[in-house]
């Protein structure tokens, strides 16, 4: 079944297979026991950091409410950090990115985004 629900726990684990990466999202529910990967999401980069986000960080209008659900915070060596809807099964690309790849004074004039990658 791929729809998660209120009893369900989500983990999710940054895996690299030689030139291939991805994040298995694994769904574990205790009252049932069970634990197994629900999906996966293949990346083209190599991710650095993971933090999950129980509500949509996007633009939302006044008066609006935050739309939950679970989203994932993924880091890598760029300086821009990508926004997954881990509710979404086989996406195939970011809901949102947060920073831009700009050159070094661009960044200084608008003041977005990281000056450098996560390791630099």
């Amino acid at each position: 079944e791929y729809k998660i629900s209120p009893t369900d726990n989500l983990v999710c684990v940054a895996k690299l297979e030689g030139d291939m990466s991805s994040i298995e999202v694994h769904l574990w529910n205790e009252e049932e026991e069970s634990f197994y990967v629900h999906h996966d999401i293949l990346l083209d980069k190599y991710p650095l950091c993971l933090e999950w986000l129980s509500y949509d960080a996007g633009e939302q209008t006044e008066g609006e409410e935050r739309r939950e659900g679970n989203y994932l915070a993924m880091g890598c060596m760029s300086p821009v950090v990508e926004i997954w809807d881990l509710d979404i099964v086989n996406s195939s690309e970011p809901i949102a990115t947060l920073g831009e790849r700009t050159k070094e004074s661009k960044i200084e004039r608008y003041g977005r985004g990281r000056r450098r990658g996560v390791l630099e």
